[in-house]
């Protein structure tokens, strides 16, 4: 099982376009890619944070560090390299099939079609008696065996009987859990803290979670309570206070009480990038052309640009062809 799902996560990962990947990560390397002539991933490998490359672009796939090692691939061979680019406790051996990135001390692996967990030495500390295993998240991990999932704690005990249809990893407390075919949310201790009737949940953030019920959108708080009717077409995260929402076919933001931060007005919307965010109209030729606003959704900068992207602490404005930068005050900056 868990190379069924590596391998949907490399050809998804094969075809996202250039620029979304790099990240920072644990030990000070970053991971970063280059790209083939039609833009797309072509190897990976590691720089320092003043941007040297310590780790040459020579894997077909990587994941960040964490634990002191980074997950890479070469051809099928799947293991873990250090931060010199050594293998690391001999996992080029291929004595396992490895999935999961180190989490919280632990790796799942996979031999013979069961699943276990190795600790940072490589050794084995959780037998491979499941069939599916997941990450360590507040130091439980969701495992499965005949078509039912629980979780278990760092010692390989199961604490959180077989009864679910699907588990996620525990968020601020809580984890998705799908139970007769709908979704809700349950404790570290098992217990069920919301009615088992969606459609859809995503993690708790600032308190709230997006879920889905008739088709559309509302949010809950960790006690089961519906803060209001199930409305959105789209609910993401709350993060400073404020959820991208999609009603009516256009985005705003609102906030925990169920008001508008932001009035959903705008085909395109991004996430805010200190003060401001980018914002996307249609034009009566159906093209989508971008501005900036500001908190309250006033326009700070016309929308009148093919493109806005918000890179390195600036936003990049594009106008036929000709590009111009503004910092995160909206003064004008030179090209780099």
């Amino acid at each position: 099982m868990l190379r069924k799902i590596l391998a949907v996560l490399l050809a998804a990962l094969t075809c996202l376009p250039a620029g979304a990947l790099a990240q920072s990560a644990d030990g000070g390397l970053i991971l970063d890619y280059i790209n083939d002539e039609d833009g797309w991933f072509f190897k990976f490998g590691f720089l320092d944070e003043d941007g040297n490359v310590k780790i040459p672009y020579d894997y077909d796939y990587a994941e960040p560090f964490s634990c002191g090692y980074a997950l890479v691939r070469q051809g099928s061979k799947l293991y873990f390299i250090d931060a010199y680019n050594r293998p690391a406790f001999g996992s080029d051996k291929s004595k396992y099939h490895y999935y999961t990135s180190f989490r919280e001390e632990l790796c799942a692996v996979e031999k013979d079609g069961q699943c276990g967990y190795i600790d940072t030495n490589g050794n084995l500390v959780i037998d491979t008696v499941f069939d599916e295993a997941y990450n360590f998240s507040q130091g439980l991990a969701a495992v499965a065996n005949d078509g039912a999932y629980g979780y278990i704690n760092s010692n390989g005990n199961v604490v959180i009987g077989y009864r679910f249809d699907e588990a996620g990893e525990f968020e601020n407390g809580f984890a998705v859990v799908k139970k007769n075919g709908y979704y809700g949310f349950i404790d570290r201790l098992g217990r069920e803290r919301t009615p088992f009737v969606y459609e859809g949940a995503s993690d708790f953030s600032e308190g709230l979670a997006a879920v889905r019920l008739n088709g559309m959108y509302t949010y809950t708080d960790t006690n089961g309570s519906l803060r209001f009717e199930p409305i959105f077409e789209e609910a993401h995260d709350f993060s400073g206070g404020i959820a991208l929402v999609k009603f009516d076919g256009q985005y705003g933001y609102i906030r925990p009480d169920g008001t508008y931060a932001v009035a959903p007005e705008f085909d395109y919307l991004s996430p805010y990038y200190g003060s401001y965010a980018i914002a996307g109209r249609y034009v009566a030729d159906g093209v989508l052309w971008y501005g900036l606003i500001d908190g309250h959704g006033n326009r700070v900068c016309p929308f009148s640009y093919d493109s806005i992207v918000y890179q390195d602490g600036r936003f990049a404005l594009t106008k036929n062809g000709q590009t111009s930068y503004l910092d995160d005050t909206l003064q004008p900056v030179a090209a780099e």
